[in-house]
């Protein structure tokens, strides 16, 4: 997996090779979008992106924003993720759940023409090089496996994946240009570790503490998940009453778990509006500190958790830190952290300069 990450990390630098100079304001937003989409398009079909023709790939990100925009601003939609019957009422299932679908059609399409594309070129006998080969492969052998869930897994896996990752990495732009001295700092131990002339490994994770404190923090100020998906509430079962901090939970409650309360809450996190890497280490600067870390509930937490952690986290790693070895981040307009709040809180649209080092 790391081998595939580094191809599309090869291709960004390719990318800001070609169309950045590193003096005029750069859109970087597209080129790290691109970066994870690359990663999950590969994991999934096999394929890349070119960045030389991205009117595909845009067409697929912007239904997606749109989709996830809509999830957080249309109130009927709201109303059928907490009382999915209501999908059967006139008004309300027309709105809150036909329209939404309808909206997010093209990109189900994108998803079928590809899972469609293996499925007709694919000899399941074959050593399987992606994801949708796998499960082909798989389905040969389980009757209960069908094309049905294979494409509802890819659509989640491609939505999921592609947003949170690519918006927490845009974050990472804005508090690292806001806070150079952490990005400075950032870069000297990366420098000491990886020096100038070979590549970032995750075999380098461990060498690099304050790098690492660095993108927790980064996760914990962004806040790019401010609540989690709902859930039934039962200790073993929707049908068991459940204690939560003491208190009662009856049976079958809907609960909608605020990670962005955790995140900002000045009883686990001192002075959580300020930005300091150094929270997640001990007083000694290089031992993580593991209450705080594991406060930190940015995949979620338990049976429930995001089964994409980790290569959320090679990808942040190493795409992050592969820029601070050859990039400086710089601001050419003043910093807006206001979030555009949706179902992933994304940063305002914004440039910035990418100079070489």
């Amino acid at each position: 997996m790391e081998a595939q990450v580094n191809r599309s990390i090869d291709e960004l630098l390719d990318q800001l090779a070609a169309t950045n100079d590193g003096m005029t304001p750069f859109n970087i937003t597209l080129p790290i979008q691109l970066c994870v989409g690359n990663i999950i398009n590969e994991t999934l079909f096999g394929y890349h992106f070119k960045y030389t023709d991205t009117d595909q790939f845009e067409f697929v990100i912007n239904s997606v924003s749109k989709h996830l925009q809509n999830l957080k601003d249309n109130v009927w939609v709201l109303i059928v993720q907490a009382w999915p019957w209501t999908r059967h009422l006139p008004i309300i299932g027309r709105k809150g759940h036909a329209e939404p679908i309808r909206d997010i059609s093209k990109f189900q399409d994108f998803i079928a023409e590809g899972v469609n594309r293996i499925v007709q070129t694919y000899d399941t006998d074959q050593e399987p090089t992606n994801f949708v080969q796998s499960y082909l492969a798989e389905m040969k052998k389980n009757p209960q496996l069908d094309l049905i869930n294979l494409n509802q897994v890819a659509i989640d896996f491609w939505m999921a994946g592609m947003e949170t990752t690519s918006t927490t990495l845009r974050w990472a732009v804005l508090l690292l240009m806001k806070h150079a001295n952490v990005q400075e700092k950032v870069r000297s131990e990366l420098w000491s570790v990886v020096g100038r002339d070979r590549r970032l490994e995750m075999a380098d994770k461990p060498s690099l503490p304050y790098f690492n404190a660095t993108i927790a923090e980064i996760m914990r100020a962004a806040n790019t998940i401010p609540f989690l998906a709902f859930h039934r509430c039962g200790f073993i079962a929707s049908t068991e009453d459940s204690i939560v901090g003491g208190k009662l939970i009856p049976a079958d409650t809907l609960t909608l778990p605020q990670t962005y309360s955790v995140l900002r809450d000045e009883r686990f996190f001192d002075r959580p509006e300020a930005f300091l890497p150094e929270r997640f280490l001990e007083i000694d600067g290089t031992t993580p500190h593991k209450k705080n870390l594991e406060r930190l509930l940015a995949f979620g937490m338990g049976k429930r958790i995001c089964v994409g952690e980790g290569l959320a986290r090679m990808e942040i790693f190493l795409v992050l830190g592969t820029l601070l070895l050859r990039y400086r981040l710089e601001p050419t307009d003043p910093i807006d952290m206001k979030p555009i709040f949706s179902v992933v809180l994304a940063p305002r649209p914004f440039k910035c300069r990418v100079a070489p080092l």
